[in-house]
């Protein structure tokens, strides 16, 4: 089913939710992955939280991030940008590295990402640590 990559991702939070059918992570992921392959960004992300959290698939964050980086890489990516500024901010699934979680905010922020958490965040990594800037 090519082409449908909105249709698919609503199915996918249907079945996430329990919206109408039952819920059952493993078909949000089956939906989540068709969207996600054609390139829908929040579909990758949602994509990367399941293999974050075993939602529907094993959990493996290693795999989480390539979706979470497919997912920034688009112009409207500015969630996976943010969540990979988390993971480099907090070494969830790659070392500790804040220069680089400062990378991810600042990208989320100039993609118009909730400027205010972006914000935020430098601000933090900044107290934590000044060398970053």
């Amino acid at each position: 089913m090519q082409g449908y990559d909105e249709a698919q991702l609503r199915l996918g939070n249907r079945y996430d939710a329990g919206l109408g059918v039952g819920e059952d992570q493993q078909m949000a992921f089956f939906w989540y992955r068709k969207a996600a392959e054609q390139g829908n960004a929040i579909a990758q992300l949602n994509v990367g939280y399941a293999y974050e959290n075993g939602d529907g698939v094993d959990q493996d964050m290693k795999t989480a991030l390539d979706w979470y980086r497919k997912s920034a890489d688009h112009e409207d990516g500015f969630v996976g940008a943010y969540v990979l500024g988390e993971c480099y901010e907090r070494g969830k699934g790659v070392e500790k590295n804040l220069k680089e979680a400062l990378h991810w905010y600042r990208k989320a922020a100039s993609k118009s990402y909730d400027t205010a958490d972006a914000k935020e965040a430098i601000r933090r990594l900044k107290s934590l640590d000044p060398s970053v800037l």
